[in-house]
Formats: structure tokens, C-alpha cells, sequence
């Protein structure tokens, strides 16, 4: 399973960036676990 694409497209650049604040977990709440999931999938079909 590949772990990490990189997307290379002239003249943009491109990051992604995760933190832990006061350890919510946010994919326990259904609301935060599909805003998460849906932009992922989103990112997936769309790169």
C-alpha cells in the first residue's frame, strides 16, 4: 500500500501538515470522522 504521492505540477506547491492538539480525537466523533474521510476521498479521486 503506498504510503505517500507526490504530486508534482509546475508552478504550485503543495503540503500537508497534521498535529495533535490537546489529543482530541477527532475521527471518534462521526461529524470530524467524515469531514476527514470525505476530503480524503476527495483528494484520492481528484490527484
Amino acid at each position: 500500500m503506498e504510503t505517500f504521492r507526490a504530486l508534482h505540477i509546475e508552478g504550485h506547491l503543495f503540503f500537508v501538515t497534521a498535529t495533535i492538539v490537546d489529543w482530541v480525537r477527532i475521527l471518534k466523533k462521526k461529524q470530524y470522522r467524515d469531514i476527514v474521510l470525505n476530503s480524503l476521498k476527495w483528494l484520492h479521486t481528484n490527484n
